[in-house]
């Protein structure tokens, strides 16, 4: 796997986020607390781990690692409101653009240590890829758990 196509992977989840946006604007207002199921995170904090984790890992990789306070403090809170999640998707935008331009072929083989583990750079990418796939079918469940009707995942 070179940088270019770790570029291109990322380019189509750029395109596929529209539906991820489109996915957030329609949780209502009263909706960031709801728990569908005890164990499992509420709607804010699902949206606050989609776009949160993905920024704490990426700055992770910036630094060369991430322990669990950082990983903490870079995820942020819980949403509590559709402008929080807003800025939480610029702010996870801003850092993956940044890590993605300045990503080299040799870099991806760059030692990552994480709190749960140490990677290489192209492993700690393909994680916050798989990870956005992950939560945002989840975010799919939610929808539906709050009686709404997702819109078709490929964006468009």
């Amino acid at each position: 796997m070179t940088a270019d196509d770790v570029r291109g992977r990322f380019t189509w989840l750029e395109y596929t986020e529209r539906a991820t946006t489109k996915m957030m604007e329609m949780i209502p207002d009263d909706a960031w607390d709801v728990r569908p199921a005890e164990g499992c995170r509420t709607v804010g904090e699902l949206a606050a781990h989609l776009y949160g984790a993905e920024r704490a890992t990426l700055l992770g990789l910036e630094r060369g690692s991430m322990t669990q306070e950082e990983y903490n403090r870079d995820q942020g809170p819980a949403i509590a409101a559709r402008a929080d999640v807003r800025k939480l998707m610029e702010s996870a935008h801003q850092v993956r653009a940044r890590v993605l331009e300045s990503l080299t072929d040799d870099g991806l083989d760059t030692p990552i240590k994480l709190f749960y583990g140490e990677f290489t750079a192209a492993q700690v990418i393909g994680f916050v890829y798989d990870e956005h796939w992950h939560h945002r079918g989840q975010l799919t469940v939610y929808l539906r758990a709050l009686g709404l009707e997702p819109p078709f995942i490929y964006g468009g």
